[in-house]
């Protein structure tokens, strides 16, 4: 059974789901509100720029060293920022110990695919070359999408792969083809379909969304890092990610998956409001601390 607290944050976020469809500033302006949520006060954080990509970097009061988490919010790839994620992605700076460097990429319809990714990969090449950490690579929603294409392109075009990766109910099909698109739309408190499918065509510009750069689902995942998915099963995302988790198995890939039962849209991102998702996080913390290890620090650990 649900903790009191998550029952009550869904029975609230449930009554506010917007009725009628609302314009994309409207969304934008909604969306920001989220902002007025500060990080844990063991992290600070601070503007930075990769390579020309605007970033936001949540740095712990003794981070472990050699190691890095790139972190893609969400936001159906036309809305967000990091700064509306300083709460969750700060928590998981202090959680994991770890510095992290949330992504601004460029938004659509404004630039659609492959603006988005482009920033992302290139913010990452930037954060290697100038430090040389292991780096993990992290995302809610379409930025869970954001993370999985990245890491195609990375492997794809600079033969590099992160060292994890780490995705809260990823986007990874934008043609809609998962049965939980129909059978969770009643459950689902925080997407409408109508919304996922207006969102996927701002973002596929004149793209096929059967593109694997736009739908990674697609992609071949064949030696891509190991992975952990975290998904509620009350969501209209559910089948992207246990298709993920099966192709990645076939491919070879080591996967990790959590099914929350009873749990909404990017669940774990309430780490800090209810215990379900801050057990989630706990989950990822040893997920990430397992892989993402530097070349020294793993030689430090045998010496």
């Amino acid at each position: 059974m649900l903790s009191l607290r998550a029952r009550g944050l869904r029975f609230i976020m449930k009554r506010a789901k917007p009725k009628e469809e609302r314009t994309l500033e409207e969304d934008r302006e909604q969306f920001k509100k989220i902002t007025r949520y500060p990080p844990p006060k063991t992290v600070s954080y601070e503007k930075v720029t990769l390579n020309g990509i605007p970033s936001l970097r949540f740095t712990p009061k003794n981070p472990k060293p050699n190691c890095h988490i790139l972190y893609l919010h969400g936001g159906g790839y036309m809305m967000g920022s990091p700064e509306i994620y300083r709460s969750p992605v700060g928590l998981i700076a202090h959680m994991t110990n770890t510095v992290v460097t949330a992504v601004d990429y460029r938004l659509a319809p404004e630039n659609p695919y492959p603006a988005g990714i482009e920033d992302c990969v290139t913010a990452y090449l930037a954060l290697q070359n100038k430090t040389g950490d292991a780096i993990a690579v992290a995302g809610d929603s379409a930025g869970g999408g954001a993370t999985l294409a990245t890491a195609v392109s990375l492997r794809d075009n600079h033969g590099l792969s992160p060292s994890c990766l780490y995705m809260i109910s990823p986007w990874l099909d934008l043609t809609h083809s998962g049965e939980s698109m129909d059978t969770k739309a009643e459950l689902d408190v925080m997407l409408a379909p109508d919304w996922i499918r207006t969102g996927a065509d701002r973002y596929r510009g004149k793209e096929s969304a059967n593109n694997p750069g736009i739908s990674p689902l697609f992609a071949d995942l064949k030696g891509l890092a190991p992975m952990l998915i975290q998904v509620g099963d009350e969501e209209l995302l559910l089948s992207d990610s246990e298709r993920l988790a099966n192709l990645a198995i076939e491919a070879g890939v080591k996967v990790e998956i959590e099914i929350a039962k009873g749990l909404w849209h990017v669940y774990p991102l309430f780490g800090g409001f209810i215990p379900e998702a801050k057990k989630s996080l706990k989950e990822a913390v040893r997920f990430i601390n397992l892989h993402n290890k530097s070349k020294k620090n793993l030689t430090d650990e045998n010496d």
